[in-house]
């Protein structure tokens, strides 16, 4: 196996936005090709003002890791916020809202394991939606 089929450039990868999401600019990491896989690796910009609906994942666990910017996580008993540096597994089940603090928006390392399914992005019964 040759290390240069390995490497991912973020510059020459597609980029999307996932439901349920407002201003958030996705590119995936790995698996760098369509296919099954235990984890997937996401490079994301959310821009000032965006963010996530309150949604949770029947599924895949979810883990942030804040390379710049602050976010606010909104989950049913608190919330907190992330800074640069900061890391957080939301377990698969907890209902969660995201809002982007910093004006000049953040970027974010997302890690789902298993893979994300789109049909695994599913509305809160119990959070309410407020700012997006």
């Amino acid at each position: 196996m040759k290390l240069s089929d390995l490497l991912v450039d973020p510059d020459r990868l597609d980029t999307f936005s996932p439901p349920r999401h407002a201003k958030t600019l996705n590119h995936r990491l790995w698996p760098k090709h369509e296919g099954a896989s235990e984890i997937e690796v996401i490079h994301g910009f959310l821009g000032f003002g965006g963010g996530a609906d309150p949604h949770f994942h029947a599924v895949s666990d979810q883990m942030i890791y804040m390379l710049s910017g602050e976010l606010q996580i909104f989950g049913s008993e608190d919330n907190v916020v992330m800074k640069k540096g900061h890391f957080m597994f939301i377990p698969k089940g907890l209902e969660h809202r995201v809002e982007v603090l910093s004006p000049e928006g953040a970027n974010i390392i997302v890690m789902y394991m298993p893979r994300l399914k789109v049909s695994d992005i599913l509305p809160a019964t119990h959070l309410q939606t407020a700012g997006i």
